[in-house]
């Protein structure tokens, strides 16, 4: 029978901390609205009248409306001056690359659509060079380009 290492004392996964509880537990005034969390931003160059910062539970990060200023829950330890365990900014690290490669392969699959539509857009102005049909059929591509966001 093979036994499971023991977990060493105090070491915790970013998933365990949550960013609502921090918060209230540096003494800070949360409100829930939804599935987020509005309370007064904390950083000090930053006076408000209304809440603008905005916690984000499910993500465990946060973001202010006010100064435009966001990140993830290791951002707010480090404004409050905790101490930030070695293994969770390797992990932020790692959940930081996975999202940026995931992220690409989102853009790559819309530049190929981007792509195939400037090509839709040439072949029909090459083909109804002449006609009177060009413009409603190339309006339509041109626009559906237009819209088209990353």
């Amino acid at each position: 029978m093979t036994r499971k290492p023991a977990k060493k004392r105090g070491a915790f996964k970013l998933s365990d901390l949550n960013i609502v509880d921090y918060v209230e537990s540096k003494g800070y005034k949360v409100k829930a609205i939804g599935n987020v969390y509005r309370m007064y931003c904390p950083y000090p160059d930053h006076h408000e009248t209304k809440p603008s910062f905005t916690l984000y539970p499910k993500t465990n990060s946060f973001m202010c409306f006010g100064c435009r200023r966001g990140g993830s829950i290791l951002k707010l330890m480090k404004l409050f001056g905790d101490p930030i365990p070695p293994h969770l900014i390797e992990a932020e690290k790692t959940r930081r690359k996975d999202e940026h490669y995931k992220i690409n392969v989102v853009q790559r699959g819309r530049l190929q659509k981007l792509q195939s539509l400037i090509v839709r857009i040439r072949n029909a102005r090459k083909h109804y060079r002449n006609h009177a049909i060009l413009n409603k059929r190339v309006k339509k591509l041109v626009i559906l380009a237009k819209e088209f966001t990353f």
